[in-house]
């Protein structure tokens, strides 16, 4: 007895179905359904990847926000009673590292020794390699990125990472200071094994970023590591814009062939997936347009006063 094997290729239907108003089927071939597929997910992917960027950025807002309304209410009230400065700091701890946890995670998917989110996203190994470079670059250049990835793991291991609050005239400015404890961050620095060459950059930027004896300046530190993620994000968002383009192009020419549909799925059998495609492309867009510069905060100085006339 002669038995007929089929296989998984000749028993599977692929399809674009329209659910709303009117069920249609578009039939797919394989390739066609798999490449919609891929299309999909990269957008899926790339919309998470942007959504983290946002995150960061607006964690920093919110943390600048509050630190100048604090400043307003120190100016206006000639200083806080202990428990509000309590709280003030508290706030401001929670806002900051919020900013940082989501910077750590954004760094560990831009770069892993492995393979990076965008060597995955490309299939270009080199991607993770370029990405690299960059983080070492400014690691070298910038005190700010330098101490921010340690701010990160410190953050791990201590409560909080302002120690204090301060605020003082300068030529009639009021001036605000969030700071960390030089010697406890300096400490911990020393105590994680790392290289000499390392540990002398590390403990040189941190002493050329302290506020007198009060400690490290986290505000100035933010502004400028935000900043340098910033360029890092400019490079990663390079890497991926043809894939974003590819695909609109793609699944718009798919969703165009029920142009009066609001729902749609791709079908593979059985398996049913929602085509939220239109949702995925307006995140994206909204969020590209929103963050469409990167911000050199650490080269601002905001005053409480107008400018003097000329």
């Amino acid at each position: 007895m002669t038995t007929i094997a089929f296989t998984e290729d000749v028993m599977t239907d692929y399809s674009f179905v329209s659910r709303t108003p009117i069920y249609k089927v578009h039939k797919l071939n394989r390739e066609e359904f798999n490449d919609y597929k891929k299309c999909l997910t990269n957008l899926i992917q790339i919309s998470k990847f942007e959504e983290l960027y946002d995150q960061i950025v607006q964690s920093h807002l919110e943390y600048k926000t509050f630190l100048y309304e604090s400043l307003i209410k120190f100016s206006s009230m000639n200083g806080l009673l202990e428990n509000q400065s309590y709280d003030y700091k508290l706030k401001a701890n929670r806002l900051l590292c919020s900013t940082l946890n989501f910077a750590k995670f954004y760094l560990d998917k831009s770069y892993k020794e492995e393979r990076s989110f965008i060597s995955k996203l490309t299939g270009n190994k080199q991607n993770n390699r370029s990405v690299k470079l960059i983080r070492e670059r400014l690691f070298n250049e910038s005190d700010a990125y330098a101490i921010g990835e340690s701010l990160r793991n410190y953050a791990q291991h201590h409560s909080l990472l302002i120690d204090s609050f301060t605020f003082g005239f300068h030529e009639k400015t009021l001036l605000f200071y969030s700071c960390l404890d030089k010697n406890k961050f300096t400490t911990f620095i020393r105590a994680r094994g790392q290289s000499k060459a390392t540990l002398d950059r590390l403990l040189n930027a941190v002493e050329k970023n302290c506020y007198q004896e009060k400690g490290v300046d986290l505000h100035k530190v933010i502004d400028e590591f935000v900043y340098s993620i910033g360029k890092i994000h400019e490079h990663n968002r390079e890497e991926y814009r043809g894939i974003i383009a590819d695909s609109y192009s793609k699944l718009d020419q798919l969703v165009n062939v029920f142009p009066e549909s609001k729902y749609y799925e791709l079908k593979e059998g059985e398996t049913r997936i929602i085509m939220n495609f239109k949702r995925i492309k307006r995140t994206i867009d909204y969020i590209c347009q929103k963050q469409a510069f990167t911000i050199p905060f650490h080269l601002f100085e905001t005053t409480t006063y107008p400018p003097n006339k000329v």
